[in-house]
């Protein structure tokens, strides 16, 4: 049986375009556990954010791409089991072949889209 030409190109191109993503790590590997459990936190919250079917159909991946400390005292907003620190972290949506559309940020109060970046 021979494949249509169309259908092998949309193929050949559309597998790498979603394998790529899936490549990409989903956090820095230098964060401290501290870090690394709001990073999570992030990625759960980032979710929710992308409320558009068409944003949650083009986005192939979340990334949380820095972590940064706000305050050392304080609890993570209304779960205090997250982190004992305050943090913001900037996380990126990312689309086929792992290119980055949405930017989001997100921090202990809260996460908001910021838009294409």
């Amino acid at each position: 049986m021979k494949v249509p030409r169309p259908l092998a190109l949309t193929v050949v191109l559309l597998v790498p375009g979603v394998i790529v993503p899936a490549l990409v790590p989903q956090m820095p590997a230098d964060l401290t556990s501290e870090e690394r459990s709001f990073a999570r936190h992030v990625l759960r919250d980032s979710v929710n954010l992308l409320d558009n079917p068409f944003q949650r159909l083009l986005t192939r991946r979340l990334r949380v791409v820095s972590v940064t400390p706000v305050g050392m005292e304080g609890t993570c907003g209304d779960l205090p089991f997250v982190s004992r620190g305050l943090y913001w972290a900037r996380t990126q949506a990312l689309t086929l072949f792992g290119l980055p559309m949405w930017a989001l940020t997100v921090t202990c109060d809260g996460a908001r889209l910021e838009g294409r970046r």
